[in-house]
């Protein structure tokens, strides 16, 4: 398809990423708005909806947004903090989220204004959404699929309108435990389920088949981002007519490059 036809919206966290030693720098970030800004730089049009506060922070995230070609109209400024993410980075570059304080995103909720906009869009995305299951219900109602990112939380319930489900899990692409969790995320109603599992790969449950990608070996600075870039490339080529193995192939080339550097994508960070 055109990218040029296409509305893509991704919805949910925002945060101010907090960098301990030795970097002791900070970054944009967010899981929601790393697809967002991942998908703008793909050349698709972009928009973002979230919530951040009345401050500094949540300022440097709209500036960073609009630096992106991300449209952010409809996010929400409220009075409380920007949520931020203290992280600290291992020698061998797996990160570690120290501390998460959501501050604005806790309060975050697409009102039906925002539904009703959304309505024209292509694909939505969203991740760390407290009321996902209802707007992804009210979604598919209406035609507009959407994917969300569990990460590490492995729902299987109630999980009707929810297109694409990524997952993450530490083990074997082909082991029975990812088939499992696979399974019953499709009983709850996801069509499509991803599964990354970090240096192991990942796989991809669709049409009954069982698709398996290995992750190449790079020199790891930060992990950082990487399986909201997964999420973002897989997507972004399945839109594109892509075959379910070549995604992968891409998505995963994409996601190992975003471990080379320190935050989500390069940008520029700052001293804290």
């Amino acid at each position: 398809m055109p990218t040029e036809i296409l509305k893509l919206a991704s919805m949910g966290d925002n945060c101010i990423d907090l960098y301990l030693d030795p970097f002791n720098v900070s970054a944009v970030g967010g899981q929601a708005l790393n697809v967002a800004v991942t998908w703008a730089r793909s050349g698709w049009n972009t928009e973002y909806l979230g919530a951040v506060g009345d401050d500094a922070q949540g300022q440097r995230i709209l500036s960073t947004l609009t630096h992106e070609g991300v449209v952010n109209d409809r996010v929400q400024v409220l009075t409380e903090h920007t949520a931020t993410t203290t992280i600290e980075v291992l020698a061998n570059g797996d990160r570690v989220l120290v501390h998460e304080d959501q501050g604005a995103c806790d309060y975050f909720s697409p009102t039906e204004e925002d539904l009703a906009h959304l309505a024209s869009f292509t694909y939505i995305h969203a991740a760390n959404l407290p009321n996902f299951r209802s707007i992804a219900k009210k979604l598919g109602a209406i035609g507009v699929p959407m994917s969300y990112d569990f990460s590490t939380r492995h729902e299987t319930q109630d999980l009707e309108g929810i297109d694409t489900g990524f997952y993450s899990y530490p083990s074997s692409p082909e082991s029975d435990q990812l088939a499992a969790l696979a399974e019953n995320a499709k009983i709850a109603g996801v069509r499509v389920v991803v599964i990354t599992c970090g240096e192991f790969g990942s796989a991809v449950f669709e049409g009954g088949k069982r698709y398996i990608a290995k992750a190449p070996t790079v020199q790891v600075v930060d992990t950082c981002g990487a399986g909201d870039t997964f999420a973002a490339i897989f997507i972004s080529e399945r839109l594109r007519g892509t075959s379910v193995e070549l995604a992968m192939e891409v998505a995963t080339e994409r996601a190992s490059a975003a471990c080379l550097h320190i935050g989500a994508w390069t940008q520029a960070t700052v001293s804290k």
